[in-house]
């Protein structure tokens, strides 16, 4: 449900890579700011990046092109019942950290989102390993990356 509200609120369409790198984002911003998880699922260490496997095996169908349906609802996106309501049950300050995560980062393409969730020190980086798949990657490794990363003042965060 995080990748729909992502989906519905970025104001422009998004990719699959796109938005698997926006949910691992927020993730990371969520358990460092409220040390709760945005997710309810192990993050993975992928060949390519971190990444949340249910919202991978949902998006994967668009390829490299833009994503045209909700990936958990199936409303097409700007259908008018993909509107607030259907988000009412995430918690204020979750949207808050999913919002800041659009004005920051949701600006990026795919290529440049891989960057900044592969570099120096990234829990991706840490966590993966050549020729082993799926590799989780432990939520507290996530947590210390993103308090550095806000500590470092890398992202503006209201």
């Amino acid at each position: 449900m995080i990748a729909d509200y992502l989906l519905t609120h970025s104001g422009s369409p998004l990719t699959p890579l796109q938005v698997i790198k926006l949910v691992y984002i927020a993730h990371g911003y969520s358990l460092a700011l409220s040390g709760r998880p945005m997710v309810d699922e192990a993050v993975e260490a992928w060949r390519y990046g971190p990444v949340v496997p249910s919202v991978y095996h949902r998006a994967k169908k668009y390829g490299g092109g833009p994503i045209t349906q909700l990936l958990y609802s199936g409303a097409g996106i700007g259908d008018p019942n993909a509107n607030d309501s259907a988000f009412e049950h995430i918690p204020p300050r979750d949207r808050a950290v999913l919002d800041s995560v659009l004005e920051a980062y949701g600006k990026f393409a795919g290529p440049e989102l891989i960057s900044m969730t592969h570099g120096e020190g990234s829990p991706w980086l840490r966590y993966s390993r050549p020729r082993v798949a799926d590799r989780q990657i432990p939520d507290n490794a996530i947590k210390e990356h993103y308090l550095e990363v806000i500590r470092d003042g890398s992202i503006r965060y209201r």
